[in-house]
């Protein structure tokens, strides 16, 4: 777990970025979560090619890694750059209130963006990038960024194609019938 100080910091940040959780909670989303970060092809982005560190609970998954550690003064190893993805899934009443999800983060600054959704808004800056979508009753939020323990602006140069590139797999795999509720299906 020596990465897990970088690790919870990306995680967090990309929470931060939602503004808030989706209006309506789903029990047991995680197993869908997962699948869908595995299937949306960003995981060479984020690891490097190593295996992630994963972690569900709820309605959501993470994965992530240190990409480069150093040792500190006092001699303990933590890391200086590492990359996160996070997927939190929910399920609306009804289409309209998922896109009610969307439309709440576009008033507060999100720009609308077409990721095969019915509805989908990004917010990026130099080091992490999240897009809200609705399709159908299904509300995501698919965020990723860079973390440090010892850098509090890392920068990853590419965040935003990466993260649309997944967001567009990721509502693909939503339109499947019987995901996200059946992981299985996604």
């Amino acid at each position: 777990m020596r990465y897990l100080a970088a690790l919870a910091a990306v995680l967090t940040s990309l929470l931060a970025l939602t503004l808030g959780a989706s209006s309506v909670q789903a029990k047991g989303l995680s197993a869908s979560a997962c699948q869908l970060i595995y299937d949306s092809g960003v995981l060479p982005e984020v690891t490097g090619g190593r295996d992630p560190i994963i972690n569900s609970q709820g309605d959501g998954c993470s994965a992530g890694d240190c990409w480069q550690e150093v040792k500190t003064p006092d001699g303990q190893t933590i890391c200086h750059y590492a990359r996160g993805v996070l997927v939190v899934l929910g399920r609306a009443t009804s289409s309209k209130r998922a896109r009610s999800y969307v439309h709440k983060h576009i008033a507060r600054g999100y720009q609308r963006i077409d990721v095969g959704a019915d509805l989908a808004a990004i917010s990026a800056d130099s080091g992490q990038a999240a897009i809200v979508m609705a399709v159908g009753r299904t509300e995501a939020y698919f965020g990723m960024g860079a973390a440090s323990d010892d850098d509090p602006n890392p920068a990853w140069s590419g965040v935003r194609k990466v993260t649309i590139d997944g967001a567009h797999k990721t509502a693909k795999h939503l339109r499947r019938p019987g995901c996200p509720q059946d992981s299985g299906q996604c």
